[in-house]
């Protein structure tokens, strides 16, 4: 009895605690306005945020734009 409960808590402690990259993704997404899963789409290159937002980002992370999202040909 007194196992299946300790197992039950640890189950809900851990279900709470979110990976690092999923509390920056949600972090971003909250900053923009938009949802995670255009975040994503960003940080795989898929698609690019527009000027306001990579300058929201850059500001928030404190690198600059350039870095962050370069320009390809």
């Amino acid at each position: 009895e007194m196992l299946r409960s300790l197992v039950g808590s640890e189950m809900c402690i851990r279900d709470s605690v979110k990976a690092p990259k999923t509390e920056f993704v949600e972090e971003i997404a909250a900053l923009c306005m938009c949802s995670t899963k255009t975040v994503r789409m960003w940080i795989h290159g898929v698609q690019k945020p527009d000027a306001l937002k990579q300058k929201m980002i850059s500001d928030k992370l404190g690198v600059p734009a350039d870095i962050l999202f370069p320009v390809t040909e």
